[in-house]
């Protein structure tokens, strides 16, 4: 099964954003506070605009199983239910960003 191999490379990729603690690696990543309560309507458009960028990028990234099989993360989910997720992830995790839940969105999406 392909299933080991992508839950290493979404761990690999986890253990890298843990890692922009001391290093800018991801630019325009909303923090949650500013997530679910975000400064202007423009702040919000910005945030949600920035979010599906990169989790467009990184469905791109880790698009292939093992196998070589395309798996699409943005399969059986709309946009606003991808901004609903965000929504309670940063509502459960004030502290944590929207770049971290992605990542967390993509493990859980991994397991469907």
């Amino acid at each position: 099964s392909s299933l080991p191999m992508k839950t290493k490379l979404i761990s690999l990729f986890l253990c890298l954003l843990c890692q922009s603690v001391s290093a800018e690696w991801v630019r325009g990543d909303p923090n949650c506070t500013a997530w679910v309560k975000p400064e202007t309507h423009a702040r919000e458009l910005e945030n949600r605009a920035w979010l599906i960028g990169f989790l467009s990028g990184a469905n791109m990234a880790f698009s292939l199983d093992a196998d070589h099989k395309p798996f699409n993360y943005f399969e059986g989910i709309t946009t606003g239910q991808i901004y609903l997720w965000m929504d309670n992830y940063c509502r459960t995790n004030p502290l944590s960003s929207a770049m971290y839940g992605v990542g967390e969105l993509m493990q859980e999406r991994n397991k469907k």
